[in-house]
């Protein structure tokens, strides 16, 4: 039999590299939060245009992409560069609540307000990869249950840019990806020279922004629904009456986030079903209320049975009063 591998110390090589893994995952986490953070401050702070791809199943999209710091406000413009000729302007002040990839795009942060996401999802850093001609950290953020997905960035080294954007699904399988193909980033390098001083300052979570989905304009727990059955570290964030027959209510984890809408309808005959396109998932059922039919409408970004089992749970407030 071939004897272990022993340091001077006689353990075995192999117990001694886990039991340094062990000791280096806090780190890792940290390392991994503080990128996080910087990369929220980015995001806030650069200019920056390029183009990427998107990708889901066999489909690939190539989109131009500009990002403006104007007046302390986030806007965006994405050109398709394929297919149909479409251009979208948006302002990261818009009062919807924002996808998880449109958060992690944008740089919100896992911060001090948010630390009940460490019982929902694993943090770390996973190593290194070049992307765009840039050299980048993979910060991988993975679900600790069934319900949510998990994301792997790239955050180059310089500007803390995600360079890359991983949805990943259940059995490993990659269900989205943003990526870079050239990045421009406005005036890097006097960006440089700031990076680096920034460098030898603590990074402060509690600076970064945390996801409020317009909570601002649109009030929590107000509305004739509510979902009976949430997985767990989901809340109910916002509803909102979008017109005399429709309802909308906002659910997030911090991180992940869906809506279901309710609309009135005069028959109760409508088609029933799912429908998935990358990691964005839709329901649609019916309820009843007092005689009258519903329309339930789901859509977020986490896996088809959580969601599907949220929409089925749906029923008046007065349920949820009365247990």
């Amino acid at each position: 039999m071939k004897p272990l591998l022993t340091n001077r110390l006689g353990l075995p090589r192999a117990f001694v590299f886990i039991l340094l893994t062990i000791c280096a995952a806090p780190a890792l986490a940290d390392d991994a939060r503080a990128l996080l953070a910087r990369h929220a401050q980015a995001m806030a702070t650069l200019n920056y245009s390029g183009v990427l791809t998107y990708e889901h199943g066999a489909h690939l999209a190539t989109m131009e992409l500009e990002h403006r710091v104007v007046g302390g406000v986030e806007q965006e413009r994405l050109v398709h560069l394929n297919g149909e000729h479409r251009a979208i302007s948006r302002n990261a002040g818009l009062s919807h609540c924002p996808s998880a990839g449109e958060r992690l795009l944008r740089g919100v942060a896992l911060g001090a307000d948010n630390q009940d996401i460490d019982a929902y999802y694993h943090i770390s850093t996973v190593g290194k990869e070049r992307i765009a001609g840039r050299q980048a950290t993979l910060v991988q953020v993975m679900p600790r249950d069934q319900h949510r997905y998990g994301y792997v960035l790239a955050l180059d080294d310089t500007t803390y840019i995600a360079l890359k954007v991983i949805f990943i699904g259940q059995g490993a399988r990659v269900l989205e990806r943003f990526q870079f193909a050239t990045l421009n980033v406005e005036g890097e390098a006097s960006q440089a020279a700031g990076e680096q001083a920034a460098t030898q300052q603590a990074v402060s979570l509690a600076d970064a922004r945390a996801v409020d989905c317009g909570a601002s304009q649109i009030s929590a727990g107000t509305g004739r629904w509510l979902s009976h059955w949430l997985p767990p570290g989901f809340e109910l964030v916002a509803t909102k009456q979008l017109s005399g027959k429709r309802e909308m209510l906002a659910y997030s984890d911090g991180l992940a986030a869906f809506s279901i809408f309710i609309d009135a309808i005069d028959t109760p005959s409508i088609i029933e079903g799912r429908a998935q396109r990358g990691a964005t998932v839709a329901y649609m059922g019916k309820a009843e209320l007092a005689g009258h039919n519903f329309r339930v409408t789901a859509v977020g970004e986490i896996p088809a049975p959580s969601l599907e089992r949220v929409a089925m749970s749906l029923g008046p407030v007065e349920a949820e009063l009365a247990e």
